[in-house]
């Protein structure tokens, strides 16, 4: 969980605090946590209010935001 939440502020910063795509492909080449494992960490960390997760459809992959860091669109 904790290895998952450094990468996610890591992709946070890259992309200036916006909320972005869940890079799956990515997480499990760099850290080797499958799918069902991220998925697992990441409702962990939303139970925890660390992230904030949305859904835009069951195929696609989720949005994340981090509270806190992440600007919202005007």
């Amino acid at each position: 969980t904790v290895i998952l939440f450094n990468h996610l502020m890591i992709q946070s910063v890259k992309g200036s605090h916006r909320p972005f795509v869940l890079p799956i492909d990515y997480l499990t080449k760099k850290t080797g946590i499958n799918y069902r494992n991220q998925m697992r960490a990441l409702r962990t960390l939303a139970n925890v209010d660390l992230v904030a997760i949305e859904r835009s459809g069951l195929r696609k992959p989720p949005h994340i935001i981090i509270p806190g860091t992440t600007k919202q669109p005007h």
